[in-house]
């Protein structure tokens, strides 16, 4: 299980490559939901799309959000992480609210 992502203590390489990894677990279950969304009735499956579209756009966001911390000089990085970590933490309910969808 990956380690809790965690902006106070963490170091700027130990946040962003906690970050990346969960972002890349979320990637890959995404891909699996589309799968599963093909196999689905044409009535759900349009619904179904539509919650992975949202998910990918997320993640794109998180990704995007994560090379800003990357980028970020000095300490600076903590101001930026402390958004990304709330952007994270939204992005993991609404993730697991859909995948239990696909359930």
């Amino acid at each position: 299980m990956t380690q809790e992502v965690d902006h106070k203590s963490d170091t700027k390489q130990a946040f962003v490559e906690k970050l990346e990894a969960r972002i890349d677990q979320w990637e890959a279950r995404v891909k699996q939901l589309r799968a599963q969304a093909q196999e689905a009735q044409a009535d759900s499956k349009l619904a179904l799309d539509r919650e992975i579209k949202d998910l990918s756009d997320r993640l794109n966001d998180l990704r995007a959000k994560v090379n800003e911390v990357k980028d970020a000089g000095g300490d600076a990085w903590r101001d930026l992480a402390s958004g990304c970590a709330e952007a994270w933490d939204r992005f993991k309910v609404a993730a697991e609210l859909a995948a239990d969808r696909f359930k």
